[in-house]
């Protein structure tokens, strides 16, 4: 009998005892499985074989950490850290959870994509969260409870989201996507109030980088201790700061790359690179405040080799947008804006002689315009588009007149209807797709383009935030008179900055050579005056100091720059119209050899009734 009880004894004390709670890695190596949804290598986590992510997984549950910052590539670690840490606190440390991504639709895809199948194929979660089909589940897409916890994923754009009940961890994505919430303020600083009567609280964020002095994860890394990825050297066993100025191949081939250790000087095989960067560790170069930062680049990342990453650098480095990309999302570094102003007298004096309102290349496959509106006029480009992303400016016009009145806008209407001769040919090519400042005049603009079909005429609004070409905004109002439209038009926002970098750069590009047609992104004009080349270099990236940072604006160096503008404004066309989307099939069929498969140009909603096309051949209506 007294050994029974001693049996009974053991056993309860060996239930009730507290299990020891295991650290990030530990729970993720046992417990964590990665979905086919979200995965190429759907199955069993393991850290091994990411050592990247081993370092900020183990600043989970340091000793002192209250911040974690994580500035890393696209497609290395990310994302499967923030599931990573959500399943812990679930498992192992229940607690209320925020997750904030950027924009609302961003939210409920992490939620839908990532979260769900996380806790259906993770069986140390799936117990814990009842079925979103129960009653009181407590499990909504957004918003799900387990004991002695619940998760919430939020939108950073949305002030209610952002400021509401305490919590004690908040994970925040892509930061540097972040948009300020109405006038309450930064979403950063907004969400990590909540933080504040947790003693044990917790603030993750992770992203790519973008613009130095304007990106969010740099500077929250410059306030960290600062620990850079090394990878052991397999031949002198130092920890070498993975860089990539020691990143050599020879004559543009890059099947001669190798990686150089900075100390020893050895070249490493891609089996040693993988080998390094396994044994690698993170270094600090700060002193530990609280804040632990993380920094690596794709040089770390086992899926890649890095044969194919020299392979991005060169198909990048002469096209300024694609390298700004590479440097951001490749490098893990921000980008360093340095624009040169082209000399205008330069510009003047290698114009072209085609003429005026006349398409001269048989090659352009299709035109853009560009509208300025200012009190007395409008002013407007047109641009011809090639598949090597060569402009050619076709014509220039003004519309002189009030534009609070219907003068000058009835100017315009006709131009839009109109098309252009190719030269040497009976084609037309018709203006596609038409952008219309709507920074002055705004309600007028509104009812312009509202008598268009939304894949004719476009309203948009320029930031110099914008980081992308474009993007789809908001729906128009009504029309004046409050009458009801069809459908509604929506304003989009251009990247006003992001454009003129790029037209800047490809202004800088040297003429072609006798003879020579295709000099990819180079821009050509025919026989304007020097005033119109005046304005198209009108303006300078300049460095202003805005608080604790340093920000790039573009100022004026003259007081006309409506040339300037209205080729940003046809660019960002040509892009919402799919120049650097176009298959080569869509390509054929813009330039008439293929009829089976026409471009589909950008857009969401609505569907118009007009086709876009009128070019010959070219049948397809929406």
């Amino acid at each position: 009998m007294s050994d029974l009880l001693n049996t009974l004894r053991e056993i309860r004390i060996q239930v009730l005892k507290a299990s020891p709670r295991q650290n990030l890695v530990e729970w993720a190596d046992q417990n964590r499985y990665l979905s086919a949804e979200s995965s190429s290598t759907p199955g069993k986590w393991s850290t091994d074989l990411v050592e990247a992510a081993r370092g900020p997984m183990l600043a989970v549950s340091e000793k002192g950490v209250s911040k974690i910052t994580v500035m890393g590539p696209t497609q290395l670690l990310k994302t499967e850290l923030i599931n990573n840490i959500v399943g812990y606190f679930i498992s192992q440390d229940p607690s209320p959870v925020i997750v904030m991504q950027p924009i609302g639709t961003l939210a409920d895809t992490w939620s839908t994509d990532r979260l769900d199948p996380m806790i259906r194929d993770t069986p140390a979660l799936r117990g814990l969260i009842k079925d979103k089909r129960e009653r009181d589940s407590g499990n909504t897409k957004l918003h799900k409870s387990f004991p002695g916890g619940h998760i919430t994923v939020v939108s950073a754009g949305s002030p209610s989201d952002v400021a509401s009940r305490p919590v004690r961890v908040v994970l925040m994505d892509e930061i540097d996507k972040y948009k300020t919430s109405g006038s309450e303020g930064d979403p950063e600083k907004l969400i990590e109030q909540r933080l504040e009567t947790f003693w044990n609280a917790l603030s993750v964020a992770v992203c790519s980088p973008t613009n130095e002095g304007s990106s969010k994860i740099a500077a929250r890394f410059a306030e960290s201790d600062q620990r850079f990825f090394h990878g052991r050297c397999p031949h002198c066993d130092e920890y070498d700061r993975l860089v990539w100025s020691q990143v050599k191949w020879t004559a543009n081939d890059p099947n001669t790359t190798r990686y150089e250790c900075s100390h020893c000087e050895e070249p490493w095989t891609e089996t040693e690179r993988l080998k390094a960067v396994s044994n690698g560790t993170y270094i600090a170069t700060k002193p530990f405040n609280g804040h632990a930062g993380f920094s690596v680049n794709a040089i770390a990342s086992p899926w890649q080799p890095l044969s194919r990453l020299v392979e991005k650098f060169l198909e990048s480095k002469h096209d300024q947008e694609k390298l700004k990309v590479f440097v951001n999302t490749s490098l893990a570094e921000t980008w360093k804006p340095k624009v040169d102003v082209p000399d205008h007298t330069r510009l003047y004096e290698r114009r072209e002689q085609y003429p005026i309102g006349t398409v001269p290349n048989k090659e352009i496959a299709f035109l853009t315009m560009g509208v300025d509106v200012q009190a007395d006029r409008l002013e407007a480009q047109v641009f011809g588009w090639t598949k090597d992303k060569q402009r050619y400016s076709i014509d220039y016009r003004v519309f002189v007149g009030p534009t609070h009145t219907d003068e000058p806008w009835t100017e315009l209407h006709k131009l839009i209807q109109s098309t252009y001769p190719v030269l040497n040919s009976s084609r037309r090519l018709p203006i596609a797709l038409t952008c219309v400042d709507s920074g002055f005049n705004t309600s007028k603009v509104y009812d312009f383009v509202s008598k268009f079909s939304v894949y004719k005429v476009r309203a948009i609004k320029g930031s110099d935030s914008q980081q992308t070409a474009f993007k789809q905004g908001s729906p128009l109002s009504p029309n004046l008179d409050g009458s009801k439209r069809d459908y509604s038009q929506s304003l989009w926002v251009v990247g006003s900055s992001h454009l003129k970098q790029e037209l800047y750069s490809n202004l800088l590009l040297a003429s072609p050579l006798d003879g020579e047609e295709h000099v990819p992104n180079y821009c050509h004009f025919p026989e304007y005056d020097m005033d119109f080349f005046l304005g198209l270099a009108s303006e300078a990236l300049v460095a202003v100091r805005k608080g604790s940072q340093t920000v790039h604006v573009w100022e004026k160096q003259r007081a006309r720059n409506e040339q300037l503008d209205t080729a940003v404004y046809a660019r960002a066309a040509a892009a919402m119209y799919g120049l650097d989307r176009f298959s080569s099939q869509e390509w054929k069929a813009l330039e008439g050899e293929d009829e089976t498969v026409p471009p589909k140009p950008m857009v969401q909603k609505p569907k118009p009734q007009n086709p876009i096309w009128k070019n010959p051949g070219l049948k397809r209506r929406f």
